[in-house]
């Protein structure tokens, strides 16, 4: 009897643990497609505001870091411009709402943002079913 209470904690436990480290696997490559997308916008600020340039804009080489991350659901990517507390955002594909144009100086978030969905009972009903996680880069824009 204490074998089978103690053996359903412990599938509990490693469940718990499965998720934990499938989250942290997520928020890394998350991590690491937010400082792709960062990357190109520090170097490049016309790829963060102005028109498609093929495959290099923000959301294009963000997505193109981890092809498997950016199929899943939730998956978002948002280049705003910290000016203090305000964030002008921008599609990193496109004309900028509000029409701030991008230059040396500026200070650029990259966020990127997934869904995962937890294995187990015990950590979705902590966490919900769904788990949305976000991942986040701030960088200068070079001149």
């Amino acid at each position: 009897m204490e074998l089978a209470f103690v053996g359903l904690l412990l599938v509990m436990v490693v469940f718990a643990t499965l998720d934990y480290g499938r989250v942290a696997q997520l928020q890394n490559r998350m991590s690491n497609a937010a400082r792709e997308g960062a990357a190109i916008a520090r170097e490049t600020p016309a790829a963060v505001d102005s028109g498609c340039q093929g495959r290099e804009n923000v959301a294009d080489r963000s997505a193109g870091q981890d092809i498997e991350l950016s199929q899943r659901d939730g998956y978002t990517v948002t280049v705003a411009l910290a000016d203090g507390d305000v964030r002008q955002e921008y599609t990193g594909c496109g004309t900028p709402t509000g029409g701030v144009a991008v230059g040396p100086g500026d200070r650029v978030v990259v966020t990127v943002t997934a869904d995962i969905d937890m294995l187990s009972p015990f950590a979705a009903a902590v966490t919900g079913d769904t788990l949305t996680l976000s991942r986040e880069v701030e960088t200068v824009v070079q001149g």
